[in-house]
């Protein structure tokens, strides 16, 4: 029952429960409010300079880690990232929200199932962080303009989002295990693959 990523999940496969979907939900909305004065303050503040909103994205990649570390379940940081992206279309972006949160999801997931949804521990949700950080300064390349920029900018841009979605997935680890502690999402067979 430690805090290693080595051990591999021992609970059996079975079919998603209502429980686990709802408890996947329900973390990403979480985040989604969190999020939601987060976008005001970005639209402002970023205003001038649009790419510094990539700082932030390591708040946006905890609506797929928080419910990923937690349940343990393949989906459900997709599940979760929707039901923030549906929060979040209060915000002035709207329902964009909802398809961003869901490629949020889905980037997310992808070294989960590379490792066919083995590993969960901080090792792994760094990764996942760090690879979505990574895709994401290559969206940027196009979203804000990046080559125009100047090199220590652009630099700037890019370690920003890595660092920030590598401190959500840090983050998002930190809040699965007061969780899963709490006894969300079973801290029994499970909690041997923190």
């Amino acid at each position: 029952m430690g805090d290693s990523d080595a051990v591999q999940e021992t609970a059996p496969r079975r079919r998603y429960t209502t429980r686990t979907i709802m408890i996947a939900a329900a973390l990403g909305a979480a985040v989604g409010v969190v999020l939601v004065p987060v976008l005001f303050a970005i639209m402002t503040a970023a205003a001038p300079m649009p790419a510094l909103a990539g700082f932030t994205f390591g708040l946006w990649s905890m609506a797929a880690l928080v419910p990923l570390a937690v349940l343990r379940r393949g989906g459900t940081g997709v599940i979760g990232a929707v039901a923030a992206g549906v929060v979040t279309m209060v915000s002035p972006a709207g329902p964009a929200m909802l398809m961003m949160m869901a490629m949020f999801g889905l980037l997310i997931e992808l070294p989960f199932l590379v490792t066919r949804y083995r590993w969960f521990g901080l090792k792994m949700l760094l990764v996942s962080g760090v690879v979505l950080g990574a895709l994401s300064c290559l969206l940027s390349v196009f979203t804000y303009d990046l080559p125009n920029m100047q090199p220590l900018l652009l630099t700037l841009v890019c370690a920003g989002q890595l660092v920030s979605a590598a401190a959500g997935g840090a983050l998002s680890w930190l809040i699965a295990r007061a969780l899963r502690r709490a006894g969300i999402g079973g801290a029994s067979a499970q909690g041997a693959n923190a």
